[in-house]
Parts: C-alpha cells; structure tokens; sequence
C-alpha cells in the first residue's frame, strides 16, 4: 500500500485493512478516526458545493452575454430598417434650385457609406445563410439518426457518404 504522510490517516488503513482480513466490515472507529473521517467528509461536500456555484454562476453569466447580444443584435436590426427613414430625410432635404458642390459631395459621402454598408451586410447575410444551412443538416442528421437508429448510422450507404477522401 502508498505510505502516507498523515500518521492518522496510515493508522485508519490499516485498522480498515485488519478488518477486512477478519472479516468483520462494520466501522468500529474511535471517537477521534470518526471526527476526522467526518471533517474530511465536510470538507468534500463543501468542494463540491463550492464547484457547483461557480458552476451555475458561470452558466449564468453565458446565458446573460446570449441574451444581451441577441437583443442588441435585435435592435441593430431596427437600427437599419430605420436608416432607410433617415436616408430618405436626408435626400428630401436637399433642394433641386439652390445645388452646389457640397450638396454633390454630401450626397457622395451617403452613397459611399450606403455601399459600404450594403457589402457588410451582404456579407453578414450570406454568412448568416451558410450557418442556417449547416445547423439544417445537422438537425436533419440527427433528426434520421433518431428515427432509425443504428440501422441508419451503420448502414454501408450511410458510411461511404461520410467518409473522407
């Protein structure tokens, strides 16, 4: 057996042990082995207390970061309904008689970031779209796999369309 460094604990080894030989699996502990047994047992417990707060807190805390970015990802989305509003403010203010260099370039400066934001959210869309496609193949995946079960996931069909190469 692994020597111990606590004379206690080496001592409650092998008053076990010696039981075990004898046959006799009741505990017959002294007042003392039952203490330290029980502190250790406190101890453990309160570990594991301990490990399942922080736990449930970080759990928490990762549901309250998803629920600030979809509501922020929510109201840029009205952000940008409401741009459209403010773009065509913007060009009805602008009157045809008295026109200048400023009105062309500050209609210029709108275009540009109009295209400029045009292409990023093109590109978040289309993103967006290859996500939802992906998550849609997995779920059917899944969604067969739970219908037939290992019928399906073993059959040789199944194991040449997945595999690689």
């Amino acid at each position: 057996m692994a020597s111990n460094n606590n004379p206690n604990q080496s001592g409650v080894y092998d008053s076990l042990i010696e039981k075990i030989r004898e046959g006799d699996f009741r505990p017959k502990n002294s007042s003392e082995e039952e203490k330290t047994l029980q502190q250790k047992f406190e101890r453990i417990q309160q570990n594991r207390y301990q490990g399942e707060i922080i736990f449930h807190q970080k759990n928490q805390e990762t549901q309250n970061q998803i629920k600030s970015l979809q509501e922020d990802l929510k109201s840029l989305a009205g952000s940008v309904k409401n741009l459209d509003k403010e773009i065509d403010k913007a060009i009805e203010t602008i009157p045809l008689a008295a026109t200048g260099e400023y009105h062309i370039n500050f209609l210029d400066k709108i275009r540009q970031t109009i295209l400029f934001l045009k292409k990023n959210i093109d590109s978040a869309s289309s993103w967006l779209e290859t996500c939802n496609q992906k998550a849609a193949k997995k779920q059917g995946y899944w969604q067969q796999f739970k219908k037939s079960g290992s019928q399906w996931s073993l059959s040789s069909e199944r194991s040449v369309a997945t595999s690689i190469g």
